[in-house]
């Protein structure tokens, strides 16, 4: 009984991180980029950062919100040298992230 109360737990984990992979689709319009943390300025509050990538010999801010990416900032699992693919939404005039992610996994 036990073990078929776990298998129930996880596939309703399952079912949440499908229901929130569905929430925020990537689409394939949205542009993507490869670049170097130059630095990460996270806002007082903890909610949300602006990360500068040198893509391509220029300074790039992207604006991060989701709280995974914001975790990795204050882990330092992400930081400034790490190479980072970024998928993202221009917005406002500013690019907003909806994937920030090591090249080398992360």
């Amino acid at each position: 009984e036990a073990h078929m109360k776990r298998f129930k737990t996880l596939g309703i984990l399952l079912a949440g991180l499908l229901a929130l992979a569905e929430a925020k689709p990537l689409h394939a319009a949205d542009p993507k980029m490869i670049g170097i943390v130059t630095k990460v300025v996270v806002a007082e509050d903890g909610k949300s950062a602006v990360a500068t990538l040198k893509s391509k010999g220029k300074l790039v801010d992207v604006d991060i919100a989701d709280k995974l990416t914001l975790d990795k900032f204050a882990s330092k699992k992400i930081q400034a040298g790490d190479e980072i693919r970024c998928v993202y939404q221009e917005k406002d005039g500013r690019k907003k992230s909806v994937s920030f992610k090591k090249t080398a996994g992360c």
